[in-house]
């Protein structure tokens, strides 16, 4: 940080001011640049976990960066997307999601009776045909790539001020 010279009276507080606004300005600049490149990191660890072929027979979805307005989030997106996250039925109860709370926020509850051990059929939404299933694991690709995204949170935003304050 460079030293400033301080000039008294109404003259010195109005340049301290403008200062003071100019470092504001430039702080803003540092997060937006670093939300821009956080959320790049998350949609890159999230496509690097998220599954790429069907899973149990849910299509998978796709990974995308969205700007809504006062924040930008990494949204996995597709009609099968819940399943693949948050796991099914039998299978489901007994590898189930690895955060409870966000399980728990979600209303998800898996067939916990072993309903679905030997399967079940459905109807497909759009009544093409049937899907048969015993329920899957989670795959958890939203929670991974969150969890790898926090952890290089500090060093984005270190380099972001290096880059913008010359550290």
């Amino acid at each position: 940080m460079s030293h400033r010279e301080v000039i008294l009276g109404h003259e010195g507080i109005q340049d301290l001011l403008l200062y003071f606004t100019t470092l504001q300005s430039q702080l803003d600049g540092v997060v937006l640049e670093a939300e821009r490149r956080i959320a790049e990191k998350g949609q890159i660890e999230v496509e690097a976990v998220a599954p790429t072929t069907s899973v149990d027979g849910n299509r998978v979805g796709q990974v995308f960066i969205e700007d809504v307005g006062d924040m930008t989030r990494v949204v996995y997106a597709g009609e099968d997307v819940a399943y693949i996250e948050f796991g099914t039925g039998y299978v489901g109860a007994n590898n189930p999601y690895p955060d409870q709370i966000t399980l728990n926020n979600a209303n998800w509850i898996y067939d916990v009776n072993e309903h679905g051990y030997a399967g079940w059929v459905y109807k497909l939404k759009d009544g093409s045909g049937y899907r048969h299933s015993r329920g899957m694991e989670a795959q958890a690709p939203i929670l991974k790539g969150f969890k790898k995204t926090q952890v290089a949170v500090p060093q984005i935003v270190r380099e972001v001020m290096n880059e913008k304050f010359g550290r």
